[in-house]
């Protein structure tokens, strides 16, 4: 089965395609007795709303959220929406899809980040902390911490976007440390790879980026604290006062209280950090902006950003930062 994609569906199209179920409700009809399933159906590239007209309360029971199926229907025009009505539904066989429909991937393959992130661990001249640091990429969950998301929906929201993000920051944090003395880059490094450790306890494939019982009920920081204090006490050589500022960096990496964050950054450190995951964060949403049309040099209205981004192309960006627009 050839996958079509939502963010390509136009007006008329015939589909015959998997898609996951995101939301179902079902609704009564206005002028008749019986009800219809209201569908909000998704794939990485978008959602787009559905209806099955006919037998909704069995298509209802046949279609569990956060679940794939196989889609059958045409897509219509509703207001100034697309809909589609949905005229069959039924399970794929696990072979007529792959994750990647649902999740993208980051744009660097995940063995190399890997590699990047143990180049880091390798630079670390603080036998203590370089110890934590091996005992992460020897972890048992090593390998989902290299594939987790770093969100569900704001930034880094696929597959290897956690590493990819740590990297990011990591980045960040080091550059500063070179503008300023006094810095520890060590402490920045393993609290780079850190901060966001508790997410690979929070999120899950299934096959939609969900958030697990773990997740809802205690969160990332949480988790993560609790990750990094096993890690601490694997490695062995980690004094009490180390411990601290690495619990406290994970603590405080959201950087105020009204942003989810248990402290503030009470040292340069913390302080740095939450900066560079703030940073790396918000340049990411500027980046995956697209134009409201083809032609405009406007993106529509994004909520996270809280305003519309002003897209110009960079034909070629010269020493001074300044490139020429066409």
């Amino acid at each position: 089965m050839t996958k079509q994609f939502i963010c390509d569906l136009q007006e008329g199209d015939r589909v015959n395609s998997v898609f996951l179920i995101k939301a179902r409700r079902l609704m009564d009809f206005r002028k008749k007795p019986g009800r219809y399933l209201s569908l909000v159906l998704a794939d990485r590239s978008g959602e787009i709303e559905a209806r099955v007209w006919e037998d909704g309360e069995k298509a209802f029971a046949m279609c569990q959220r956060s679940k794939i199926m196989a889609v059958t229907g045409e897509v219509v025009a509703f207001g100034d929406q697309l809909q589609m009505r949905v005229t069959g539904l039924c399970l794929p066989a696990p072979d007529e899809y792959d994750l990647a429909f649902f999740v993208g991937t980051a744009s660097r393959p995940l063995e190399e980040m890997s590699r990047d992130l143990q180049q880091l661990v390798a630079s670390i001249s603080s036998q203590s902390w370089r110890d934590v640091g091996w005992a992460v990429v020897e972890s048992e969950w090593y390998p989902d911490y290299c594939r987790a998301p770093a969100a569900r929906l704001y930034h880094h929201n696929y597959i290897g976007g956690l590493l990819e993000h740590t990297l990011g920051v990591a980045r960040i944090a080091l550059g500063v440390a070179e503008i300023y003395g006094g810095i520890d880059r060590n402490l920045l490094i393993i609290g780079a790879l850190l901060h966001d450790v508790g997410k690979v306890k929070e999120f899950t494939f299934n096959p939609g980026i969900e958030y697990t019982d773990e997740g809802k009920l205690l969160g990332h920081i949480v988790l993560g604290l609790q990750m990094a204090d096993e890690l601490m006490a694997r490695a062995g050589s980690v004094s009490p006062e180390q411990r601290q500022q690495l619990l406290h960096m994970i603590t405080s990496h959201h950087g105020e209280y009204e942003w989810q964050s248990p402290k503030r950054p009470k040292f340069v450190e913390a302080k740095i950090l939450h900066l560079a995951d703030m940073m790396d964060a918000e340049v990411f949403k500027f980046q995956v902006a697209r134009p409201i049309d083809e032609g405009e040099h406007w993106s529509p209205y994004i909520r996270e950003i809280g305003n519309q981004v002003y897209l110009w192309e960079r034909s070629s960006i010269g020493g001074d930062g300044n490139g020429d627009q066409k």
